[in-house]
């Protein structure tokens, strides 16, 4: 499984950010949630981050990570044609 999301750093280019499983068992480690019960926003903006941090495109913590975007769009499965490991709908 993974989420993807199109986020806008302030003064740079949109870009496509794809968590991998690693990410979201990190945020359910640190939130006690299952995926599977359902996430918000802020759920996905920290998946996200996850992704960004592991992948070396920030070294920010969350807040100041989030404060800097100027546009988080996440991405459905159905809209996102590099997503090739998602479940039908």
């Amino acid at each position: 499984m993974k989420l993807s999301a199109t986020i806008q750093v302030e003064g740079q280019e949109p870009q496509v950010i794809h968590s991998r499983p690693v990410d979201i068992v990190q945020w359910e480690n640190g939130t006690k949630k299952k995926i599977t019960d359902g996430m918000g926003l802020g759920d996905i903006m920290r998946i996200i981050h996850s992704a960004a941090k592991r992948q070396g495109l920030t070294t920010q913590g969350f807040e100041d990570w989030a404060s800097s975007l100027e546009d988080f769009d996440p991405v459905t499965p159905a809209a996102d044609p590099t997503a090739k490991d998602q479940p039908p709908g």
